[in-house]
This record gives structure tokens, C-alpha cells and sequence, in this order.
């Protein structure tokens, strides 16, 4: 008996190690599962998601990733403010949803420039972005770059601030600037030329943000370029 105590007690702490190790290993398994809205189908564009999957990244950091793909009409930003995932594959349009106050974060940014183009047929009559006026343009859900650079695209911008000076008043300036502008006589090496604005003006409320105002009167300056240009929309 006394030869065989030690091999049993061997046993028994061999057992105890295997039994360390299985709960080691079990805790180390466990992984937290979270879920990766794409924001259009499974394609190619996700390829780094997938192929991180594969040679166990995600599982290696200790997570479960879940790719869930996109279905027409929804949003990938919304999913993860609704909290149907906890991260999105978003686009620009994330800094117009934080300047709205949302709970969105970009944690990183896979193009340092946007990868948006825009495509025409070969038509003699489209030589640059102006040759666009007046045509339709189909552009994708998630592009405020495109939207930004259409809006701006003929000549700059530009904020003014008329203190102590009513709606009326401002209205009257920026009428007063637009035609003055308008009747000006000019001339380049290509021949004579008229410069036209577009003014939007809004009144700013005594608790209003610098952020909404700004909003504000650009939704102004916009309606007064798309009326046609060499116009002064007032919001109120």
C-alpha cells in the first residue's frame, strides 16, 4: 500500500492539472459575439472582413464577428443606432449624423479619400461638371462628398454676419449685392462674361447653435441655387 500512495496521489493531482487546463481552455474559448452591419450585399468590397475571419483575427482578439449583410432600404448607420448591431461599415455622411448630435463614432477610416466617382457617356456635349446643369444625375444613398461638391461647384462660399440688422434688412442687402453683381461688365481673354451669386439669409434665434444656423442657411443658399441660380431665398 504504502508503494502504491504515491502513484494515487499522482493520479489524483494529474487529474486536478487536466481539470485546470479544460477551465483554462474553456474560458479562454469563450468569445463575445458582435455583429458587423455591411452596408451594401456580400461581395468583394468586404474582403478584409472575411478573410480576417478566416485566419482567426477576430477570434484570436477574443471575438465572435458576425457579418451581417445589407438589405434594401436599410441603413447600416441606423442598425447600429437602433442597436440591431454593434458596429457599421458607414460612409462620410457620418460627420453630418455627429454635428446632429447622434452617438456615432468612426473608429476608422479605411480611404483616406473618397473612393466616389462620377460616370458620364461619351457625349461631345459633357465636358465638366457644369455641362451637368439641368441634367439628371443618379447618385447613391450615404454620398454627401458628391452632394457637397455638386452644391459648391462654380464659385466659392462664403458666411456673413449682419449684427443688428432685422430679416428685412438683410434681405435688402443681399438683393441690393445680387443685382449690383449681376450688372457688372466683364472681360477675359475669352471674351465678355456675367458673375451671378446666390444668397440665402436666415434671422438666428437667440438659442440657436452656430451649428444649426450654419444648416440653415446653407438649406437657403441651396434653394437658391437650384432655382436657377442668381437668387436670394430668405428662411425665416
Amino acid at each position: 500500500m504504502e508503494r502504491g500512495t504515491p502513484a494515487i496521489l499522482h493520479f489524483r493531482k494529474l487529474l486536478s492539472l487536466l481539470f485546470f487546463f479544460f477551465y483554462f481552455s474553456q474560458i479562454s474559448d469563450a468569445q463575445q459575439t458582435v455583429r458587423l452591419q455591411l452596408k451594401w450585399y456580400h461581395q468583394f468590397q468586404f474582403a478584409g472582413y472575411y478573410a480576417a475571419i478566416e485566419k482567426g483575427y477576430y477570434k484570436k482578439a477574443g471575438l465572435n464577428v458576425q457579418l451581417l449583410e445589407a438589405k434594401e432600404g436599410k441603413d447600416a448607420t441606423n442598425s447600429v443606432l437602433q442597436g440591431q448591431a454593434e458596429f457599421g461599415v458607414g460612409t462620410s455622411d457620418l460627420l453630418l449624423l455627429r454635428t446632429q448630435q447622434k452617438p456615432v463614432v468612426v473608429l476608422a477610416v479605411i480611404f483616406q479619400h473618397s473612393p466616389l466617382i462620377l460616370l458620364t457617356r461619351k457625349d461631345p456635349s459633357i465636358q465638366s461638371l457644369h455641362d451637368l446643369q439641368k441634367r439628371p444625375v443618379m447618385i447613391e444613398p450615404g454620398s454627401a462628398e458628391l452632394f457637397a461638391y455638386l452644391r459648391r461647384i462654380g464659385g466659392d462660399e462664403f458666411a456673413a454676419c449682419l449684427p443688428e440688422t432685422s430679416l428685412q434688412g438683410a434681405e435688402s442687402t443681399a438683393e441690393r449685392l445680387r443685382s449690383e453683381t449681376a450688372s457688372l461688365k466683364l472681360v477675359s481673354g475669352q471674351g465678355k462674361f456675367q458673375l451671378t451669386i446666390s444668397i440665402g439669409a436666415i434671422q438666428v434665434g437667440q438659442e440657436e447653435s452656430f451649428n444649426d444656423a450654419l444648416q440653415r442657411v446653407d438649406s437657403a443658399l441651396y434653394q437658391a441655387k437650384t432655382a436657377g441660380r442668381n437668387q436670394v431665398v430668405i428662411m425665416s
